[in-house]
């Protein structure tokens, strides 16, 4: 029986932790996400200096690592799924970013850092540039041989001869990214040219327009999913100079304000939300497995089943799951703001296991306490129940760390449920040997064993004595005089019968022992 109950003690905390445990494990999981995605913008712009171009031709390529990292880490902080990748291609017409968004669907980006916004090679014109422009830009550079002729050219690049293909990007349908410092002059500059064309005769006006047009239309500063996910807009002299710190790899994204500063309040109560509700799931999971079980066992004793059992059971699992939202999302909340460095950088090293076991603890405590000013328990009691609590966490705790390495994914939480009934059932056995060597010898473990040797009052009425059942309220307090008696001498009474009701020492309350029939 003692095994049994100890079990059951056992189950209830794990019940608990569990749930807090897992809360504030998905706080720690989505700091390492967004950690990871600042230190991959790091290692790509620092992985530059290897590179044999001067910062003033090297920044391009540094505005793609820069847009699709910080889209990334901007990802992270939302708990997006979608992700931008650099593709790294300088070939025709190539893609430089591709986005892959939340719904699956890919979406290409096109990055130009020319030194001006507007002109005929500037930024916007250059993301215009349709395929007769790109030939003519080929052949002003320099090559070994003989050039392409215009058919060689576009059968290459499968372009049709047709000429509104031909007056089309060769960028379009990409997204088209330039310097955040030239956005106002290269939308000047396109929709002049816009205006240029309308006033213009010709069968070809229309398509030169609507390229410039489509160009204008798909213009941004950054990369942006339709999940509001984006990057960080990135000016020409900042490609510059963070191409310059690559070249030496000394690039630190915190000098230009990326680091876990990043997670806001409003990012911390999100999560802590989402950690909350898988909480909540776990609780009511790990409070309904025992009744299902009784109710299997009475279903094969009895052949049916205790509904109204049942539903007490749902009623108090539902409670316990609003308990364990609470204690998952607190428990999150709080791994999010130690390790973000919230709480100082003293805290930035907090486990979010232990952070769990707390969490669990305090909140008890809390519990307790009100216990107590309630009159429900004392505080002996509340001492008693918290110390015994701190132990199993502490078991707890061990042995999900125990089994981690050995069953991933799920190897912690086996772990701390052994932990916590293996220290539940060591804690009840050895105390029920203490008690009972306290009763035996009288030992009070230095006043943390109250030894109570007033007789009950059942024992009392037993012997034959009134006890008068009253509240010391009702008590008028008054003054007896002091009286002398006579001594008189009683003669030999003889028993034919006797009763003898043997009393021992026993546990009557937590670290209690006192007399009982």
């Amino acid at each position: 029986m003692v095994v049994t109950e100890a079990v059951k003690e056992g189950w209830d905390f794990y019940s608990k932790y569990g749930g807090a445990a897992v809360g504030a494990d998905a706080g720690a999981a989505y700091v390492g996400r967004v950690e990871d995605a600042i230190q991959a913008l790091n290692d790509e712009i620092n992985a530059f200096s290897t590179n044999n171009q001067a910062a003033e031709q090297l920044k391009g390529f540094i505005a793609e690592a820069w847009h699709s990292g910080t889209f990334n880490i901007n990802a992270a902080l939302r708990d997006s799924v979608a992700k931008a990748v650099r593709e790294g291609d300088n070939g025709h017409a190539s893609v430089d970013v591709t986005l892959h968004a939340a719904d699956g669907s890919k979406v290409p980006f096109s990055l130009k850092y020319y030194g001006s916004g507007k002109g005929s090679k500037g930024s916007a014109a250059m993301q215009a540039k349709n395929v007769i422009e790109a030939y003519h830009e080929y052949l002003s550079k320099p090559r070994a041989g003989s050039p392409m002729t215009f058919e060689e050219y576009i059968a290459r690049y499968g372009y049709p001869n047709e000429t509104q293909e031909l007056l089309k990007s060769v960028y379009y349908g990409q997204g088209r990214i330039i310097p955040s410092d030239q956005m106002d002059d290269a939308i000047a500059y396109l929709t002049r040219k816009m205006n240029e064309e309308l006033g213009k005769e010709g069968p070809n006006r229309a398509a030169v327009y609507q390229n410039y047009k489509e160009t204008l239309e798909r213009l941004s500063d950054r990369i942006k999913a339709s999940d509001g996910t984006e990057s960080i807009p990135l000016t020409k002299d900042e490609s510059e100079a963070i191409a310059a710190l690559a070249k030496e790899e000394d690039f630190d994204a915190a000098n230009f304000g990326i680091s876990l500063d990043l997670i806001t309040r409003e990012y911390i109560f999100k999560q802590a939300l989402k950690a909350g509700y898988t909480s909540a799931v776990i609780t009511f999971v790990l409070q309904m497995a025992p009744e299902i079980f009784k109710a299997i066992d009475y279903l094969i004793k009895n052949g049916e089943i205790d509904i109204a059992q049942l539903k007490r059971s749902g009623w108090t699992a539902i409670s316990a799951s609003a308990t364990g939202f609470i204690r998952g999302s607190v428990s999150s909340g709080l791994t999010i703001a130690c390790q973000a460095g919230k709480l100082g950088k003293a805290f930035m090293g907090a486990d979010s296991t232990v952070i769990g076991a707390i969490t669990v603890i305090v909140m008890d405590a809390m519990k307790y306490s009100f216990n107590v000013a309630c009159g429900k328990s004392t505080p002996g009691q509340m001492g008693y129940a918290l110390t015994k609590e701190v132990i199993v966490s502490a078991a707890a705790i061990g042995g999900g760390l125990a089994l981690q390495p050995v069953i991933p994914v799920v190897g912690y939480l086996l772990g701390s449920f052994l932990g916590s009934v293996a220290a539940s059932v060591t804690l009840e056995v050895g105390e029920k040997v203490f008690l009972s060597f306290c009763a035996d010898s009288g030992f009070t473990c230095f006043g943390l064993v109250d030894q109570n040797y007033e007789l009950p009052p059942d024992i009392l009425e037993y012997i034959g004595l009134d006890v008068i059942k009253i509240k010391e309220k009702d008590i008028a307090r008054c003054e007896i005089p002091r009286v002398s008696l006579e001594r008189v001498s009683i003669g030999k009474v003889e028993y034919s019968t006797i009763s003898i009701k043997v009393m021992k020492r026993g546990v009557v309350g937590v670290n209690k022992i006192a007399y009982v029939m």
